[in-house]
This record gives C-alpha cells, sequence and structure tokens, in this order.
C-alpha cells in the first residue's frame, strides 16, 4: 500500500466518452532505490478487442518493474518496453496498447513511451508537452521513418500486413499509431520501441499530467482549451482542486473517445 501522501499528490480524471467500452488504464506505485525515492506513474490505452486487457497488463507491468528496477538507465527502461511487447502480443492477439511511464527521481524526469497516449508538465505557469505522439503525419520523425520504407500507407494510416494471420484480405485492418506495443499484425513497421527522454527538474514545475489522447484531444483542442486548462492548473494548490476544475471544463465539451489523465503535484 502507498502511503498517504503519496495518494493526496495524486488525483485521476477518467471517463469513459462514447465508447461501449473503457479500454483506457493507469497505475503509480513509490518506492525507495537506494535510498532515493522513486515515483513511477502509468497510463495505457487499449485497443482492439482485447485492449482493455493489453493495456491492464501493460501499466500493472511498468509500475511493478520500474519501480523495482535498481539500474534506471534507458537501456533497462527498453528492456523492458519490450519484454511487455513481447506479452502483450502473447495474451492479446488482434490487439494492442499505448503505453506511457513518467519517472520522478532524485530531481529528475524520466519519459517513456509508445504510441499517443502524452506527458505534459506545468512549469512556471506554462502546460508544456514533454512528448510528441506516435501518430502518423504528426510525428515528424516517424513519418519520415515509415515513407522511407515498403509500409502500406492509405489515407494517413499504416495498414496491415495481409499475409499476417489476424488479418483478413478482404478488411486489413489500419492503425493510425507509428508505434506501439501488441498489434503484430503491423510489423515490421509498427515500431515497439520506447522513445526515451530525462530532463532535469528546476524546482518551477508545479504539475505533471499523464493522459491517453482521448484527453488530451479535449484539453488541448485549440488555444482556448489549452489556456483554459493552463490556468486551471496554475490557479490550483492541489491536484484534488486540480482535477475538480478541470472536470468542469471538460463537462462542457463533447468527449468521443475514452479520456483519462493522471494529475500529480510535484
Amino acid at each position: 500500500m502507498e502511503d498517504k501522501f503519496f495518494e493526496e499528490k495524486i488525483a485521476i480524471i477518467k471517463l469513459r466518452g462514447e465508447r461501449a467500452e473503457q479500454q483506457d488504464i493507469h497505475a503509480s506505485r513509490e518506492s525507495i532505490i537506494k535510498g532515493i525515492k522513486r515515483s513511477v506513474y502509468a497510463v495505457a490505452d487499449g485497443r482492439g478487442p482485447k485492449g482493455e486487457k493489453a493495456a491492464a497488463f501493460a501499466v500493472k507491468a511498468a509500475v511493478n518493474d520500474l519501480s523495482a528496477e535498481p539500474r534506471l538507465d534507458a537501456p533497462a527502461i527498453r528492456e523492458q518496453f519490450l519484454l511487455i511487447h513481447d506479452a502483450v502480443s502473447k495474451l492479446a492477439d488482434k490487439s494492442g496498447t499505448t503505453l506511457s511511464v513518467a519517472i520522478v527521481e532524485d530531481h529528475k524526469l524520466t519519459t517513456a513511451f509508445v504510441g499517443d497516449s502524452e506527458v505534459w508538465i506545468l512549469k512556471d505557469g506554462e502546460l508544456r508537452r514533454r512528448t510528441a505522439p506516435h501518430r502518423y503525419g504528426e510525428h515528424k520523425k516517424e513519418t519520415a521513418r515509415l515513407e522511407r520504407t515498403a509500409a502500406n500507407i492509405r489515407g494517413g494510416y499504416l495498414i496491415a500486413n495481409i499475409s499476417s494471420p489476424n488479418v483478413s484480405d478482404e478488411a486489413p485492418a489500419k492503425i493510425k499509431l507509428t508505434r506501439a506495443l501488441g498489434n503484430e499484425e503491423f510489423d515490421p513497421y509498427l515500431s515497439h520501441e520506447p522513445e526515451i527522454e530525462t530532463v532535469k527538474l528546476t524546482g518551477g514545475e508545479k504539475f505533471l499530467l499523464i493522459g491517453t489522447n482521448g484527453f488530451w484531444d479535449a484539453a488541448t483542442l485549440n488555444s482556448k482549451s489549452h489556456h483554459a486548462v493552463e490556468h486551471a492548473l496554475v490557479a490550483s494548490e492541489t491536484a484534488e482542486e486540480a482535477r475538480k476544475k478541470i472536470s468542469s471544463i471538460l463537462s462542457r465539451r463533447n468527449i468521443p473517445d475514452n479520456a483519462t489523465v493522471m494529475i500529480i503535484k510535484l
């Protein structure tokens, strides 16, 4: 069980939207490694018939393994993501998930992610994006990577390999993402490698937000939406206060997708 202070630092918004099922999953864990506190937060957005199962496994494995990993560097994080991908591929065929992880340790923030669940931070009064979604046509490097290959792209979507046993020739699967866990029917063009970055926390950071694309699409739909959420965070002193303010903003919006965000007071 997490200590009470750790639990009070976090507030959650979780909406089903217009979807029949809720496939967004989140988790968090705090640990002490060599006398240093480590906080791990994870959000995943499943897709496909077993998407919820894929997302649930991914976040549980991520927080459990990364909170205990003694050597928290890029190779170790990459290895954990690829192990999770292998497991998801076996337990959730024809399905997959995004996975975004934020790790706070020793005045540093490490982000690791595949897909379009994002990490943002409120720093010096500004809501700033820390991760760029892995979506074709939006992530410049990922788009360029696919365009250098023989990937079948139609209408901005990656089309599945029809030789895969999971795909029908009449109705091949398609995906906007360029990276994800599982969904091996899009191999070898869908990458399962996490994008990893570590930055120093300088003291001007107030809130960390990690959420699925359903939340960010609504929260940052345009500059007016972005500024409303930013103002709510600036005006809040606790994660729970921020949750109430942002929930009020979202209540006036159409939310077509599952939308989940973890709000963490730094």
